[in-house]
């Protein structure tokens, strides 16, 4: 079990005939689990106490420094009459966490989709599969990619959209023995936006040595309360400053 935050260590052990075994864990990013690897403090009690069989220990769910996209290396350790010995080291992938800070930008039917990437680790690639729906009837819009920003199409015009994005993460120039594909992270939304209103300049007419008639048309692409206004200058085609 794994996820953004927290894996659960499963192993078994023998005590080949030694009293009183014991288990735990050691895990840690190294594939050999010796540079920066941890030992789980808690000694677990195997589910039986078979001195010459294979039992399974039980189980421990580590909670605390856990990343999300990141490949965990563990092995289970057997304590007994004094004794301890090592399994073989396993790994697992852990589930990548939310993308955030989600925005959507519409322009009648065409959009911005950005987003925040989630941390990863080395040898994970992250892919995200996008859905944009509407509340009030809008065709809905989906795409996937490993990008965190996309250009949209296919909204309809005037309608309201929020779009979720889920992360997923895969082992990328490695193998691993859980979650080599790890499954799709929790969502994060955007905040319900509708399209801009289209404005179109016209060509202007009843022109005389002192006055013309300026003339546009405008979408309000479902917006509620606008109202329209022109800009105009003699002197510059910029006319951001120019009333």
């Amino acid at each position: 079990d794994f996820t953004a935050s927290s894996m659960t260590l499963r192993g078994q052990g023998n005590a080949k005939g030694n009293s009183s075994p014991k288990g735990n864990f050691k895990y840690g990013t190294d594939p050999n689990l010796t540079d920066g690897s941890t030992t789980s403090t808690s000694q677990k009690d195997p589910t039986s106490n078979s001195l010459n069989t294979n039992v399974d220990l039980a189980s421990e769910t580590i909670s605390t420094g856990i990343n999300g996209a990141t490949i965990y290396y563990y092995q289970a350790i057997v304590n007994a009459g004094g004794k301890t010995k090592n399994g073989a080291i396993k790994s697992v992938l852990t589930k990548p966490a939310a993308p955030t800070s989600v925005a959507l930008t519409l322009d009648g039917t065409a959009g911005t989709l950005t987003f925040s990437e989630p941390s990863k680790g080395s040898n994970v690639a992250l892919s995200y599969t996008i859905s944009c729906t509407s509340s009030d009837g809008g065709a809905t819009v989906s795409t996937t990619g490993n990008a965190a920003s996309y250009n949209l199409t296919g909204f309809t015009s005037g309608k309201t959209y929020s779009c979720s994005v889920y992360a997923t993460s895969a082992a990328s120039g490695t193998t691993v023995d859980a979650g080599g594909g790890a499954g799709a992270s929790a969502s994060s939304s955007s905040k319900s936006v509708k399209a801009a209103p289209v404005a179109t300049t016209d060509v202007a007419d009843s022109i005389t040595a002192t006055s013309f008639v300026a003339k546009g048309t405008a979408n309000p692409k479902g917006n509620n309360g606008g109202s329209g206004q022109f800009i105009y200058s003699a002197t510059s085609t910029d006319l951001t400053s120019n009333t």
